[in-house]
């Protein structure tokens, strides 16, 4: 059984596009895709983005962004001023102007929380963490701190075995007293220093996690930023060279 984790596509459509012919081409195939949110801003083609997840039919989890976009606020502690609040909310109207009223909708639905049960593994799937959209929780965070990532489902008590998650934009899988973390990274706006899309395979077997796979997949860059021409987007310029650097903008 494999799992596809895509995360972070930030209104990226080339990057997708990219990532999906990528996948598509995985020898075994995927079986199951899961998208764990931030469909939207920043890239130039949020409305693009969200019709193709749409269309895998998937499971599919709200992001921080997701979130802040749909419901058109800045939910508390996300800006770090007024000025940056500002900045926020014009790339907020931005995009919502993008999106059609049934995509708005569709994004301030989504779940903070889902789950998939594959040959008795448990998979919880998250953007941050399952108490919070906002959460940080880096690589380096103690064993102690993941705890909570690990907490028994409210419903019927179960305990993860995998836990995936994204909203830091850095691949990494993390085994943790018989229990793994998986961040597959950002398809359209890597922090790492890498602008080529990640996301992450996990190959589950009746045993447990056989192995994750972290995979980068070159795009046309050039047409991600030729797709901001013309649109009035108020940080082109800025997200421009984020991207282009892999960076954070």
């Amino acid at each position: 059984m494999r799992i596809a984790l895509l995360s972070d596509i930030h209104g990226n459509y080339e990057a997708l596009k990219a990532v999906l012919i990528d996948m598509e081409q995985l020898k075994p195939k995927v079986n199951n895709v899961v998208v764990l949110g931030d469909l939207v801003f920043k890239g130039a083609q949020p409305s693009e983005c969200v019709r193709a997840i749409q269309e895998l039919k998937c499971p599919v989890v709200q992001g921080n962004i997701d979130e802040l976009v749909a419901k058109n606020w800045i939910q508390p502690g996300f800006a770090r001023d007024d000025a940056h609040a500002q900045v926020l909310q014009e790339e907020i109207d931005w995009t919502r102007n993008q999106l059609s009223e049934e995509q708005l909708v569709y994004l301030a639905e989504l779940p903070m929380v889902q789950r998939i049960d594959e040959l008795g593994i448990h998979i919880r799937i998250v953007h941050a963490t399952p108490q919070s959209v906002l959460d940080v929780m880096l690589p380096i965070a103690p064993e102690e701190a993941w705890a909570r990532m690990f907490e028994p489902d409210k419903k019927d008590k179960k305990v993860p075995n995998v836990v995936a998650y994204g909203h830091i934009h850095l691949p990494f899988t993390r085994f943790i007293s018989g229990k793994v973390v998986v961040n597959p990274g950002s398809i359209g706006l890597p922090f790492d220093g890498d602008w080529r899309a990640a996301y992450a395979i996990i190959d589950i077997e009746k045993d447990g996690v056989r192995a994750v796979q972290h995979r980068r997949v070159v795009y046309d860059i050039d047409a991600a930023v030729l797709a901001y021409e013309g649109t009035g987007h108020p940080q082109a310029g800025a997200v421009s060279a984020a991207i282009r650097e892999g960076r954070r903008p």
